[in-house]
């Protein structure tokens, strides 16, 4: 009886171990892409919603010589619009909008020269807007200048929709401002507001909020590259990226919120379900992925992924839900000029295959 308790007990010991992460070895992993004197990531590894190792690698500032710390905050650039969506969603559940609404309800000076454009369109970027916001024009010049949301919806709100909506996938951050508006005129709250007091705090969310030219303790500073070379990054405007690209987070709030959503205490499950499900065109092709979410597969298994980016920031996130497992790699250095820069991507794969 006691041999069968100890194999018992060793195979229980065995199936543990065999997904078994602590913060040493998530570090020895971290410090196989980034330098002690270098910019760096934050790391975490989520499982069944608890929180098995985080950890932190390089510098959180390279003036300064401050070492990167899990507890650091990062701009999560297009991340931000998964709260974008679940918080359109929000409004859907609650009976306060329709997926099929026009958005012609919000802008009654809007022309739709290629039909009839919904909140759905904006969400799956169907809705066939071509914003140049990554132009190389806008990234070098406009991005730096400032602008309200008001002037931003002003400006794109015609002479953008250049396919039928529902034809193709055209990645549109204006769309995702463009929510962001909707969020706000239907809500009558700011954007902020309305993710704080149904996301942000229903999550125990502590360090989310929107970038600002204010001072934030603990932020890290951006960086890109000169060749292999860490220079500070180029300036720009959040306020282009409204409800896109302009929230700025930690490691341990995102797996929060990955937590609360995946376990339905955001979205119910029809809606939760609609947020994960593929995106259809109108010729019935069913995509790779959902509203704001890549749908992948990962050494054979299915994974959720989203990456984003802003001018010195980079992040990937990966959720298995077979096992119920989240990775996420925030990085205070961005791709854009190439050189010495490893993506979070590639970290956060690295990391996955060590499970």
């Amino acid at each position: 009886m006691r041999i069968i308790r100890a194999l018992l007990y060793t195979s229980i010991l065995i199936s543990c171990n065999l997904f078994a992460c602590s913060d040493a070895q998530l570090l020895q992993e971290l410090n196989r892409f980034s330098k002690p004197v270098s910019v760096g990531y934050s790391a975490l590894i989520a499982e069944n919603g608890h929180i098995r190792c985080k950890q932190a690698s390089g510098l959180a500032n390279l003036e300064h010589n401050v070492t990167m710390t899990p507890n650091h905050i990062f701009e999560i650039g297009s991340l931000t619009k998964q709260f974008t969506a679940v918080a359109t969603l929000l409004l859907v559940q609650q009976d306060k909008l329709a997926l099929n609404t026009p958005i012609n309800q919000f802008y009654p000076n809007i022309k739709m020269p290629h039909g009839t454009i919904t909140i759905e369109h904006l969400l799956s970027h169907t809705s066939g807007l071509v914003d140049p916001i990554n132009s190389p024009e806008f990234l070098t010049t406009r991005l730096q200048e400032s602008i309200s949301l008001t002037d931003l919806m002003t400006q794109f709100q015609n002479g953008y929709w250049q396919h039928a909506p529902g034809e193709r996938i055209i990645y549109s951050n204006v769309g995702y401002s463009m929510l962001a508006d909707i969020i706000e005129k239907t809500s009558k709250t700011s954007y902020l507001e309305f993710l704080s007091k149904h996301i942000f705090k229903p999550a125990n969310m502590t360090t989310t909020s929107q970038v600002s030219f204010s001072i934030t303790k603990n932020k890290a500073t951006g960086y890109t590259y000169q060749g292999d070379t860490p220079r500070q990054n180029d300036f720009i405007n959040l306020q282009w990226a409204y409800g896109a690209a302009d929230l700025i987070s930690t490691t341990k709030d995102l797996a929060r919120f990955n937590t609360q959503l995946m376990n339905k205490q955001l979205l119910n499950d029809v809606y939760l379900t609609k947020f994960l499900a593929p995106i259809t065109l109108n010729n019935g092709t069913k995509t790779r992925g959902s509203y704001t979410y890549s749908l992948e597969n990962y050494e054979q298994h299915d994974v959720i992924t989203m990456s984003g980016s802003t001018f010195g920031y980079a992040s990937h996130s990966m959720y298995f839900p077979e096992q119920k497992r989240y990775i996420l790699v925030l990085a205070n250095s961005d791709g854009i000029n190439g050189g010495g820069w490893i993506s979070p991507q590639t970290v956060a794969q690295s990391i996955a295959k060590q499970l």
